[in-house]
Parts: structure tokens; sequence; C-alpha cells
């Protein structure tokens, strides 16, 4: 039924002209980015899945919201295997109230996947605007295990926790590890099922996935990948960094805000409440989602004027969100330092 129904649209785009005319222009032009008004629901959908089909590498599609984003996502379900919605934060700025450990995970997961592979990625305005960690950082932070390979579950084990993992009995929930003998189970963001790693002394023997409630194992595998729980790792080099970037922008301003007390904190502790509005000054220079597709990639923009009033509520909430926190002498970065929109 399903492939009935696509099949009748993708006949029905064919023989409409704009739509020809639309493909022509994108197959014989750089073509973006390109703005796409009109098209809605699954039909917007069918519209995006057939442009990939022409799309040299990934399809990065920004929409006005978070929810945008994400019904968009459960329509493409429709006509593609696989795209990727990489999420906002889920939270308001300066509120003082952190984001959801899935939230760190499922942003994490997402940009691994966005590296490596061609694909359709979904974000909100928001999302897209936002500054990240270099690509190349995050890629250095991956660390692939394969059957055969030489294994130290001692030095594996501090680096799952400088990668933020949480040692316990048994694995529950995301951000979880395990080690029993010589067994060890991780359990990592974004993931549906946990990894266990079987070793006999200093070699792998076993990888497979497993369900972490009734423990029962479900897909063997030959090698697995392992990422951090969140996007940037405070280390010290990390930290030396945000504290120099910290102490450049507030210098000499009328309301400078004291940092100090927060670094101090996130030195012994490595992490602080709201630690995601620091993370782009903890580099000399950030990124953003479009940097971690190549330049083949194509940039598609859903309904410009909507994406452009958008931008004037989130420039002006930005706006009244900063100066609210400077009142309260709340230590956070004014918006600049956080994304692409600027007050």
């Amino acid at each position: 039924m399903i492939t009935l129904f696509i099949n009748e649209i993708s006949g029905t785009l064919k023989k409409n002209k704009e739509w020809q005319n639309l493909l022509q222009q994108y197959c014989t032009t750089s073509g973006t980015p390109l703005n796409l008004s009109g098209p809605k629901g699954a039909y917007l959908a069918a519209v995006v899945a057939d442009l990939f089909k022409y799309t040299k590498d990934s399809l990065l599609i920004v929409t006005p919201t978070e929810r945008d984003a994400e019904e968009l996502q459960a329509d493409l379900s429709l006509f593609v295997d696989d795209s990727i919605l990489f999420p906002w934060w889920g939270t308001m700025l300066y509120k003082g109230i952190s984001a959801q450990a899935s939230i760190f995970g499922s942003r994490v997961k997402s940009l691994m996947d966005i590296s490596e592979c061609k694909t359709i990625v979904i974000a909100s305005q928001k999302a897209a605007l936002s500054y990240l960690p270099p690509k190349e950082y995050l890629l250095s932070k991956k660390l692939t295990l394969k059957k055969g390979d030489e294994f130290d579950p001692v030095k594996l084990e501090d680096v799952l926790q400088e990668y933020g993992y949480s040692r316990v009995p048994r694995v529950t929930v995301s951000g979880e590890f395990a080690l029993r003998g010589e067994v060890l189970d991780i359990y990592m963001p974004g993931m549906s099922e946990a990894v266990r790693i079987v070793f006999d002394f200093d070699e792998i023997e076993e990888i497979k996935l497993f369900d972490p409630i009734s423990q029962s194992s479900t897909t063997p595998g030959e090698q697995i990948t392992l990422y951090p729980v969140k996007e940037v790792i405070w280390t010290d080099d990390r930290i030396e960094i945000l504290e120099k970037n910290l102490n450049e922008i507030s210098h000499g301003k009328i309301d400078e805000v004291d940092f100090a007390p927060m670094l101090e904190t996130l030195k012994i502790s490595r992490e602080i409440r709201g630690e995601e509005l620091f993370f782009p000054l903890s580099f000399e220079n950030p990124s953003t989602l479009i940097d971690y597709i190549s330049e083949k990639s194509a940039l598609f923009l859903v309904a410009k004027e909507r994406l452009d009033t958008s931008y004037e509520v989130l420039y002006k909430e930005y706006k009244e969100l900063y100066v609210e926190a400077l009142r309260q002498k709340i230590a956070v970065p004014s918006p600049e330092y956080l994304s692409l929109i600027h007050i």
C-alpha cells in the first residue's frame, strides 16, 4: 500500500512543470541554498526524497522550528530508509536549566553519523545556526574496536570515564558501562541497544549488541565505534582555552561578569550546570552544522518567509534573556558566542 502511494506521488511530480523546472535548475547549477515553499507534510517529504536522488552528497534541510523538523523526519520515513534529525538543546537559553542527558547523546551520535555518510540531515533554524565543536575534534574522539584487537580493559575504562560514562554493576540507561570479569558492557547514547565486548586476557573475542532490559544478545558484529556522551569533554586544554576566551570577552566591559567561580567548579568536577552554553568558547574556531557536511552537499531552506520571521523572534528572545541574565549577575556568554544569531 505504501509503495503504491509513493509511486503515485513520484509519478505526479514527474508530470508537474514546476517540478521539472526546479529539477533542471538544481541539476544544472549549484542550486543551493534552495528555498522550498508551498509543499507541506508528506508532499514536502516526497519532494525532498526525490531531490536527494540527484544530490551528490548529503542534503541539509533547515526548518523554522523544532516541531517542523520532527514532523518532516516522520514524513520522510515513508520515502527513505534513513535520515538524521540534529536536535536543539530543548531548553531556553540563560534559564540555568541543563539539557537532558539524552539530548547531549543524541547530538553527538547525530554529528558522528552526519560526518561519515551521505544522508538527509534535518535541523531547526535554532539548531542549524548554533556553534559546534570543530568536526576534526569530535572525530578524533572516535574509538573503533574490532574482533581480534589487543584489548586493555583498564585503559579502556579510563577512556570511558573521561568520555563521561559512569561505571555501574549493570547497564540500564545510556551513558553507562559495566565491567565484570572478561565482559565489558557499554550503553552508548543515541543507540537503542547496548554493546557487549567479550575478551580473553588481552584480545577481543566477541562483539555483540544486546537488550539492556532483558540482557539477551541480538546482533553479533565484527567491530564497534565508541564515542563520548557529549560533544565536548572538559579536559585541561579545553578549560584553558575557555578561560582564555572568557577573559578576553569580559575584560573591560561595564557589565563584566565574574566567570571565576564557574571555572573553578569546572576544573574540579569537569561538569557544570548549563555547560552547553560554554562549549563553543572552548575552541579558538568553533564550527556550525554546515561544516559537518561536504562541499558537494546541498542546503534546502523550508518556508523562507517563516525562517525570516523565526530569526527575528529568536533575535529578540536571545537579547531579552541575556539582558535579564546580566541583571541577575549570572555568569553566561552573550548570544554572539553561542550561535550565528547576533544581538
